[in-house]
């Protein structure tokens, strides 16, 4: 198990480094980072299971933020978000960033509640 986490720790390592020319990397790289750091915490047996916590009631709340977003874009006929890397139109980014959120939530849903 040690070393899913520290493959876990390693992604959102890079997902945090290729942040660095989003508009909005001072709020990704942190969420990154602090997923990283769990998962390594954990891998060092040492697990942050009341911060993993905290960061998914953040994370949770932030998503819900995305609801009209999301519904706008189904709405839309749900467009390509992967088709190029530069974003055309605001809900491609939207999404994107949803779609990050999703998956680190479900990291640190893991780890809030791996025993």
């Amino acid at each position: 198990m040690k070393s899913i986490h520290i493959i876990i720790g390693i992604v959102f390592i890079i997902f945090a480094i290729l942040q660095y020319n989003d508009p909005d990397y001072y709020i990704w790289i942190p969420v990154y980072s602090l997923i990283s750091f769990i998962a390594f915490s954990t891998a060092a047996r040492k697990p942050q299971r009341k911060l993993a916590l905290w960061v998914t009631l953040f994370l949770a709340a932030w998503s819900v933020t995305f609801i009209p977003d999301l519904v706008s874009w189904i709405q839309d006929g749900a467009p390509n978000i992967a088709g190029s890397m530069k974003a055309e139109t605001p809900h491609i980014e939207l999404m994107r960033e949803l779609f990050g959120l999703i998956i680190s939530l479900v990291a640190t849903v893991y780890y809030a509640t791996k025993k």
